[in-house]
């Protein structure tokens, strides 16, 4: 990126435009400017936002180049079984989840922009995480992961646990890549909330549920065979009432939170809820921002890259 070691063609030197990508990943490009303006970095908004561009470009297609090179077409982790001879035995943990930021408007409607994030990170050391955000497909988010779990080392030998909201298209990653997949209990909570409102149960009911819930002792298959009426019944319940019913029955073999416990297993996928929340969210979904595909995807390449 940059001509020689002193100055690039933009004028500033490397360091300098590290901070200023730091700020503009950080802050507003407009609040960012006024920051850099007042330590003595005379730099615009339009300015700032011009600079960042490239090298958080260069960022994403560099990641995702470093992880999808030279990979076959197979899928699934029997080719890292053979080729990688990484450290055995670790339980691996697979975080995987989408947050939505608003769209420039397009025939007077502003879509939403889904950004799909990943993290990887053995259980033990979680700080150790690596982390991919992008607005790639699903398949082409796939392929970067088998690639982030070749350079991290993940072995057959490995025990990799899946996280995820329930979403179609992550469980269908997980279940592409992970030993065990896992349905995020806080997130679960919500639809048997729902569930248990149209049980009528009161309010100090529902909420000692709700904790014992989370603290990972209750199975949902079997709550259900003992907590459900007759379908003469349920059939009648609100339509919210009844999807979330089919939420917690279609996904009960990722809810079985007592033998998840026992295994050693996180039940909630907080890692990447706290990158979504704190990192993309406070950056990308300000009030009153909007973005273009392009701009949303080298925002998020700047942020976790």
């Amino acid at each position: 990126m940059f001509c020689d070691a002193e100055l690039d063609h933009s004028g500033w030197t490397p360091y300098t435009l590290t901070l200023l990508s730091d700020l503009a990943a950080r802050l507003p490009f407009e609040e960012a400017a006024v920051v850099a303006n007042n330590f003595g970095l005379e730099v615009s908004k339009s300015e700032l936002e011009r600079l960042t561009a490239p090298l958080a470009g260069a960022c994403r297609e560099a990641t995702f180049e470093l992880l999808t090179n030279s990979l076959p077409a197979d899928t699934g982790r029997e080719r890292i079984s053979r080729v990688i001879k990484g450290r055995a035995g670790r339980l691996m943990i697979l975080e995987i989840d989408g947050v939505v930021t608003l769209g420039k408007p397009l025939l007077g409607q502003c879509g939403g922009i889904e950004i799909k994030t990943v993290a990887l990170y053995p259980l033990l050391t979680p700080s150790e995480r690596r982390v991919i955000a992008d607005v790639r497909s699903a398949e082409e988010l796939r392929a970067a992961i088998r690639g982030l779990l070749e350079e991290t080392g993940v072995t057959a030998e490995d025990t990799l646990v899946g996280l995820g909201d329930g979403a179609a298209w992550v469980e269908d990653t997980l279940d592409t890549f992970c030993d065990v997949s896992i349905t995020d209990c806080y997130h679960a909570a919500q639809y048997l909330e729902e569930v248990m409102l149209a049980l009528g149960w009161g309010d100090a009911k529902r909420l000692e549920v709700r904790q014992v819930f989370c603290r990972g002792e209750i199975d949902v298959k079997e709550f259900l065979a003992e907590q459900l009426p007759p379908p003469e019944v349920w059939l009648t319940w609100e339509e919210e009432a009844r999807t979330a019913l089919r939420y917690l029955e279609e996904r009960n073999s990722r809810m079985r939170y007592p033998h998840f416990k026992e295994q050693g297993y996180p039940l909630g996928s907080g890692v990447i809820e706290g990158l979504n929340k704190s990192v993309i969210g406070s950056r990308m979904k300000r009030s009153g921002m909007q973005w273009s595909r392009p701009g949303a995807a080298r925002m998020a390449a700047l942020q976790l890259g």
